[in-house]
């Protein structure tokens, strides 16, 4: 799969903001969003609630193993989530079927795998990856960067994640328990 270039084409948030703000249909044929199987699974409406407007200051949110949930699906009412991410998360290929991810670089590089094609986003760089799509990533030291989650509904998987790390158990096993929970399953091929 080809990983476009977005030079000659529009700016890259104005598309993150159309993903976040228009109804999408899954491959399922089923509308993406708070009704998603796979959501109810993550979070149940009455959990939810309607979205209310909030600020997010630095340094704001709760901890997770790989940065810290800025805004959260109870926040935002199911519709996306941001975990700003920081540290040394090295995630094996896996897809999600029920949802995008949209990774802004702040500061330092990634290195991403997407579909079977390395790329390397320095700061600065949007990374989308849609539904379907086979992807993993590495950042280099002290790298930093916003992670747009649509719909939100993984956080879920990154708390359990750091229970499992925190128990002392390999990160592969815990990834292997959690296959399919939260709409994340392994893709090595």
């Amino acid at each position: 799969m080809p990983v476009h270039d977005t030079q000659t084409q529009q700016e890259p948030w104005a598309c993150a903001l159309s993903l976040c703000c228009s109804p999408r249909r899954s491959k399922t044929g089923t509308a993406s969003g708070k009704k998603d199987a796979v959501n109810k699974q993550a979070m149940s409406m009455k959990e939810v609630g309607a979205p209310h407007p909030l600020l997010s200051r630095a340094g704001e949110g709760e901890k997770l193993p790989i940065g810290h949930l800025r805004l959260s699906v109870a926040q935002t009412g199911g519709g996306f989530e941001v975990i700003e991410l920081s540290g040394a998360a090295t995630p094996t290929p896996h897809l999600h079927r029920e949802r995008d991810e949209l990774f802004y670089i702040l500061q330092g590089s990634y290195s991403f795998v997407l579909g079977h094609e390395p790329v390397v986003a320095p700061q600065g760089a949007f990374a989308f990856v849609p539904q379907g799509t086979r992807h993993g990533f590495a950042a280099e030291p002290d790298s930093e960067a916003l992670l747009f989650i649509i719909p939100g509904g993984l956080e879920g998987f990154f708390r359990e994640l750091g229970g499992g790390l925190a128990a002392g158990k390999p990160d592969g096993e815990i990834r292997a328990e959690l296959a399919g929970k939260y709409d994340s399953f392994p893709d090595p091929n």
